[in-house]
């Protein structure tokens, strides 16, 4: 014998095992409201209703929502996020949540406009300062100009042509190449 909350929300209560008057408690009958949505009445003094942040309207859909155990309406993979479906965080009510997995989640804005894809994986760029093409950048500069920098302060000198040169006067070329 489980009653429903009494906030609107159409969820089931549970039976109260003790009797409790400043909490209007009786044992053996449904408590009036799920824990917390008491504060959702006209009266309560912290609720703000329509007037909170979307923050806490996405909150309130973690807090009344549990996802534990739930699948991913789309792919069937185990449920990981609560999707509004008319996209207003402050709807709350059952039939407007989708339980999702983070991916079908991210489809889903793509689809509906209201977020983009993450970017693609980054492209290979030369180093601007020796000129090697590589996909992890550092300020412009690949991994060796970049660990140069750090430990010499100072810019990896630019290699000629011929490689046959030594830098700073000790330390040759790391691009010296050696032909037999």
């Amino acid at each position: 014998m489980n009653g429903l909350c009494e906030c609107g929300c159409g969820g089931k209560t549970w039976i109260a095992t003790i009797s409790d008057r400043s909490r209007g408690w009786v044992k053996g009958e449904p408590v009036r409201f799920i824990h917390g949505h008491a504060n959702k009445l006209d009266g309560a003094h912290n609720w703000r209703g329509d007037q909170a942040t979307d923050g806490t309207k996405h909150k309130r859909a973690v807090r009344w929502f549990d996802i534990r155990g739930k699948q991913c309406e789309r792919c069937g993979n185990p449920a990981t996020e609560r999707h509004h479906k008319d996209t207003d965080p402050g709807n709350n009510t059952p039939d407007n949540i989708s339980f999702v997995c983070r991916k079908c989640h991210s489809v889903i804005h793509w689809e509906l406009g209201t977020r983009t894809l993450p970017h693609p994986a980054a492209q290979p760029r030369p180093c601007v300062l020796c000129g090697d093409i590589v996909k992890k950048l550092s300020h412009g500069k690949c991994h060796k100009c970049a660990e140069y920098f750090r430990r010499n302060g100072v810019d990896r000198p630019n290699c000629p042509k011929d490689h046959d040169v030594v830098h700073n006067g000790a330390k040759p070329c790391p691009k010296k190449v050696i032909i037999q």
